[in-house]
């Protein structure tokens, strides 16, 4: 059981990537906004303490509501650009256990509350994809790696790799500076 697209209004596979990449420019930039502004600024302050944020004014069902509506936005754009490229959707190619699993993975991959991090989780789980499916030829289920890939992720970098990875750096550079500081206030003068 499915809904078949009047093959009338097929996209070709060209101008389907090319939407598809439209899409993902826009919304990476909507991102980048919503990060930037005064609603990524309540987002965050709802998400570290929703009692915290209502006491500061913040009308916390207006902002979920907004934030709700700018998620589905691409996300409704990305499924219009899939049917009408498939021609048919039934419930396993829309809301198959691979379909609804691979975004969850891609962000926590790439790493949760980065702009960045959902897409170089995309990119990087897409290419595993690409090497179970075209390069190995892997007779189990895909599935099977994403759930190691995603145990991993879980024990070793629960942030995700991006915010892992900016922790290290820190880390790295930390001591330095408080080695610098402390150099410092040996020397400076009483």
């Amino acid at each position: 059981f499915g809904i078949y697209v009047n093959p009338r209004h097929y996209l070709s596979l060209h101008l389907a990537y090319s939407l598809s990449l439209a899409l993902l420019i826009f919304s990476v930039g909507m991102n980048l906004w919503v990060a930037r502004s005064r609603l990524g600024l309540a987002v965050n302050a709802i998400r570290e303490s929703e009692l915290a944020a209502a006491a500061i004014g913040i009308n916390r069902l207006q902002i979920k509501r907004r934030t709700l509506l700018l998620s589905a936005f691409p996300s409704a754009l990305a499924g219009a650009i899939f049917a009408l490229q498939a021609g048919y959707i039934d419930v396993d190619a829309a809301m198959g256990v691979d379909k609804t699993l691979l975004p969850v993975i891609m962000a926590m991959v790439g790493g949760s509350g980065l702009v960045a991090g959902p897409l170089v989780g995309g990119v990087t789980v897409r290419g595993v994809d690409i090497v179970l499916k075209n390069y190995l030829h892997l007779t189990f289920p895909a599935l099977a790696i994403y759930g190691i890939i995603l145990m991993m992720i879980g024990l070793l970098m629960p942030e995700g790799s991006l915010t892992g990875l900016q922790r290290r750096r820190g880390s790295m550079v930390q001591p330095a500076s408080v080695g610098a500081s402390a150099e410092m206030d040996r020397t400076a003068p009483r």
